[in-house]
């Protein structure tokens, strides 16, 4: 393009360098016959043969005058068509990588002042395109971390029902994958009725809209809230969404435990209360009765005694106010005390406890009292829920960085839908709470074992009877 560009600014400038000879040669031969005929007194159309000869070396000298101009305006004109040309063809470059995106780049043409100002403004409107540019995207960022952040959900729908836009706490509500997400329809991607309403509605009154709706086949209740927005572009959607699962899930677990301690205590105090009703009717005067109803009265009290000391030990557990003093354990030491505190009970209820242990001698850290109170608390529960002649099983063994420690027994086993809540306070699988017990020694081992930075879970023996409890506890020491 530059030598092309050149040629045709050089040419135009000796074409009109030769016209404009050209026609001042003619403009000369006319001057020149008007001359001719005033001085001889005759009509110009008229003149002599000699003048005319004379009139047409003229006319020739200034065609062939007008050609040479022109052949010299376009040698001398052809290098400043080149200077022009480059510096419009640096231009055109850099405007072209300007549209591409390219806006970390200068231009400067020192060598051709007649377009140094164009490119001075040029390099300036990419300068400011830059800046503009770096500080939309900066808040592009800034924006994108603040929804990546926000525990509530937020989805942008346009007016024809397309997902703009979908944080990460909305994709998980819905249970949506990121790759799905942007430009499907918010009905596809929500499957939710009343939240599609919701967004319907506000748009067509342009108002905005609540509900509380339970979405997905775990029924999380969302409190979703639908805002019109009037953008350039049009009108779009704007739906916030805040999860209200686990609120209700905290406000069924309060009232579960008021229940449960209501319950807990209302027996045992209904007991008494009978009891020295009939003391004061005059079974004090028996001492014998009077003696056994004291007794009685005793076993009441010692439950609600164990009751509360068990509340307070777990609310000392959750709250972080229990100090442990963590130190390395040989891990059968503590297997082997569990079982030799309980296996008299075991054998008085028909059952067989054994102990089983790994060939390398495993080694945790632990609070040795926590961690037994932990396996008293597993192997209490197995010989109450293990019919006669059933066995229990105590064993470790590692468990990746960690050791796992697992009691097992051939009992009942534990109903598909309660164990992922038997380590809530006051759950008991036993709904007729006929089993004994408060209910709360599942809550503190899984607090205790959490405080020690394991896990614990139960499950239930694949193609036997009876339920596995394990739990992990971290290696002191590399086998």
């Amino acid at each position: 393009m530059p030598r092309s560009l050149r040629w045709r600014l050089a040419l135009t400038s000796g074409l009109i360098t030769a016209g404009s000879a050209f026609v001042l040669g003619l403009l000369l031969v006319q001057e020149l016959r008007i001359y001719l005929a005033l001085r001889q007194g005759v009509d110009p159309a008229s003149l002599p043969p000699s003048d005319l000869s004379f009139l047409d070396h003229v006319y020739l000298l200034a065609l062939v005058g007008s050609v040479l101009l022109g052949l010299v305006a376009t040698a001398l004109t052809l290098p400043l068509s080149a200077l022009t040309a480059g510096s419009l063809q640096k231009l055109t470059d850099f405007t072209r990588r300007m549209a591409e995106g390219e806006l970390n780049q200068y231009i400067h043409l020192s060598d051709c002042c007649e377009v140094e100002e164009l490119a001075e403004a040029l390099g300036h409107t990419a300068r400011r395109l830059r800046e503009t540019v770096s500080n939309l995207s900066s808040e592009r960022d800034t924006m994108e971390a603040m929804l990546d952040s926000l525990d509530d959900g937020i989805i942008i729908v346009s007016r024809e029902g397309e997902v703009e836009l979908m944080n990460p706490a909305a994709r998980r509500m819905l249970g949506v994958p990121e790759t799905r997400a942007l430009g499907q329809s918010f009905m596809s991607i929500v499957r939710s009725h009343e939240l599609q309403t919701l967004w319907t509605r506000a748009l067509e009154d342009r108002q905005q809209q609540n509900a509380e709706v339970e979405v997905g086949p775990s029924r999380r209740l969302l409190r979703a809230v639908a805002i019109p927005l009037s953008l350039d572009r049009g009108t779009v959607g704007l739906m916030v969404l805040h999860d209200l699962t686990d609120v209700r899930r905290a406000d069924q677990v309060r009232r579960e435990f008021v229940s449960n301690v209501s319950h807990e205590l209302r027996t045992p105090l209904a007991s008494l209360k009978l009891l020295v009703e009939t003391l004061q009717e005059g079974a004090i005067e028996d001492e014998a009765a009077a003696r056994g109803f004291l007794e009685r009265m005793n076993v009441e009290v010692d439950g609600m005694t164990q009751l509360v000391h068990e509340l307070l030990e777990l609310s000392r557990i959750e709250s972080g106010r229990v100090s442990l003093k963590m130190e390395p354990v040989p891990v059968a030491a503590l297997l082997e005390g569990a079982a030799a505190r309980l296996r008299s009970q075991a054998e008085r209820a028909g059952l067989s406890l054994e102990v089983q242990l790994p060939a390398e001698a495993l080694i945790v850290r632990a609070d040795v009292d926590r961690i037994g109170q932990v396996l008293l608390n597993l192997i209490h529960n197995a010989i109450k829920f293990t019919p006669a002649g059933g066995a229990i099983t105590v064993a470790a063994e590692r468990y990746e960085s960690r050791v796992a420690i697992r009691v097992a027994d051939t009992g009942v086993g534990i109903p598909p839908e309660d164990l992922t809540r038997i380590f809530e306070r006051f759950y008991k699988t036993d709904k007729a709470r006929s089993s004994g017990g408060t209910g709360l020694g599942l809550a503190i081992s899984k607090h205790l074992v959490q405080a020690h930075g394991g896990r614990i879970w139960a499950e239930n023996r694949v193609g036997q009877r009876g339920a596995v409890f394990t739990f992990t506890l971290p290696a002191a020491v590399e086998a």
